[in-house]
This record gives C-alpha cells, sequence and structure tokens, in this order.
C-alpha cells in the first residue's frame, strides 16, 4: 500500500515540474543591417523569442539623436540621425519568469551619394571638354564609386572627371556608389556644328572691334553686325553666345584667363584676357 501511494505521489509530481515558466530565449533580429540616409525613413526591424514572451525592450548604441517608435513591441521602426556610422540595435524579450539574454544586430548607415556637375555643356563636334562630378556628400568620402554610361566619346568611365568628346549630342548617367548605396545623375553634352580655330582665318570682312584689348575678361564689342556673335576658346570651344543690335555696343563680361575669338556671320576677332 505504501509502495503504491509512492508510485502516485511521483505521477501527480511530474505535471507540476513540467510546468515551471521559463524566461524567453531570444530569436535573431530580423532588419535591413545596411541603410541608406538621407533620406531619413524609419526602418523596420522584428524580435521573436521562445516562451511566451509579454514585451520587448529595444535599445540603440549610440544612442544620440536616434528615435525607436514602438520600444517595447515586437516590432519596432526606428530612425538612425547620423550617415557613416554603425550603430547596433539591442532586444531582449520580457516574460514573468524573467527577462531573456541581449541578441545584437550592427547597422551601418550609408550617405546616399549625390553630386553636382561642372563643364561646358556646349561644345562643337570633334572638340574635346572636361566634365566634372563633385560630391556634395556631408562625410566627403573618399570611397565614393563612378561609372558612366554609355561609354561613346569619354576617355574613362570610372573616374570623376571624364574627357567627352562623342560625335552627337549624348546624355550620359553618372552612377554613383558608397557601400551599398547608389544614386544616379544625368547630364546632357549639345554638340553643335560651329566654326572651328582651324577655320578662323578664312573671314574677317567685317569692321567691328573688341576694346579694351587685351583687358581683364570684361569688354565692348562695337560694330554694324545683328544676329548671333559666338566666343570662342583656343580649343574651338563655343562658350559664350551674344545677340548684336546694328550700330550699337554690346558688353560681354566674366571670361576667364585665356584666348578667345568673337565670330560673327563676316569676322573673327581675337581677344585676349589676363589675369585681373
Amino acid at each position: 500500500m505504501l509502495r503504491s501511494l509512492s508510485y502516485l505521489f511521483l505521477l501527480l509530481m511530474v505535471p507540476a515540474f513540467s510546468l515551471v515558466a521559463q524566461v524567453p530565449v531570444m530569436n535573431p533580429i530580423q532588419g535591413a543591417s545596411v541603410v541608406c540616409s538621407p533620406p531619413a525613413s524609419a526602418k523596420c526591424y522584428t524580435a521573436s523569442a521562445s516562451n511566451n514572451p509579454l514585451s520587448f525592450s529595444w535599445i540603440v548604441l549610440p544612442a544620440n539623436g536616434v528615435v525607436i517608435l514602438n520600444p517595447t513591441s515586437d516590432t519596432t521602426s526606428i530612425i538612425f540621425p547620423n550617415t557613416n556610422l554603425t550603430y547596433t540595435v539591442f532586444c531582449m524579450a520580457i516574460n514573468s519568469s524573467g527577462t531573456s539574454s541581449l541578441v545584437s544586430m550592427p547597422v551601418k548607415v550609408y550617405e546616399t551619394p549625390t553630386v553636382t556637375f561642372s563643364g561646358l555643356t556646349n561644345v562643337c563636334q570633334g572638340s574635346p571638354t572636361v566634365l566634372m562630378a563633385s560630391p556634395t556628400l556631408i562625410s566627403g568620402s573618399s570611397t565614393l564609386n563612378y561609372l558612366w554610361t554609355p561609354s561613346t566619346g569619354l576617355n574613362a568611365t570610372t573616374t570623376r572627371s571624364v574627357i567627352a568628346t562623342p560625335p552627337a549630342t549624348t546624355t550620359y548617367t553618372l552612377l554613383l556608389t558608397l557601400g551599398s548605396c547608389t544614386n544616379s545623375a544625368k547630364i546632357t553634352l549639345n554638340i553643335s556644328n560651329c566654326v572651328g580655330i582651324e577655320q578662323l582665318h578664312s573671314f574677317n570682312n567685317g569692321s567691328g572691334r573688341v576694346y579694351p584689348n587685351p583687358n581683364n575678361g570684361n569688354f565692348v564689342y562695337s560694330g554694324p553686325q545683328t544676329g548671333t556673335a559666338l566666343i570662342i576658346n583656343q580649343f574651338g570651344q563655343k562658350v559664350r553666345e551674344i545677340s548684336l543690335s546694328d550700330q550699337s555696343e554690346t558688353t560681354i563680361t566674366n571670361l576667364t584667363e585665356g584666348i578667345y575669338y568673337l565670330i560673327t556671320s563676316r569676322e573673327k576677332i581675337k581677344i585676349v584676357v589676363i589675369n585681373k
């Protein structure tokens, strides 16, 4: 009888031991490990755990400026304020028996690359021009990669600046890559069949004049011409287009140092610009 009672006692106790609650055990955090910013949009992260968690607790380090929109939910949105920085996202689960161990996930935030272009975009056919891409990154990162397409008329395709001599008007696309973040920008190079330097001596039948000459980049053209005049640099590239009125003076300003030619329908005039 005593043995039977002991056996019954053991049977009753087994379920009691098996029902002892356990603290949560966390699974890995799910979400983006690379973020491109700006825009500083919220990124979604999800946590899960065993043993019936009642809530979660999210932490991000460094914490300065970070916004955690749902800090006690299994799914939260996080805004990372700084670029070119690695954050660590932490999370733990909580139930009636206690708190889980922390799990973590590194998140690298890159700045979305952008550029501005400089260089002549209206040139004579066959005349080279330099197209320069200047990054506008806050960080001034030196790890920005460039890719120009199409390659038609370019001396290179993976450099910040290129020498372009396309046979016709061409729109180039520059793909920018910083880390895992990409962006693109476009620039159109307009090609004209304008007068080249080798043709400038074929006519000079006008009576216009430029003064002062040499000058500091600011001068006046006076002559009996009407219509349009071109200012061409020593490489045959058009740098300015101006409108002329008969018997009136036209002021031209802000030419940089160099040799230029003012070309009308009947004449060409050499212009020398020296240091101001």
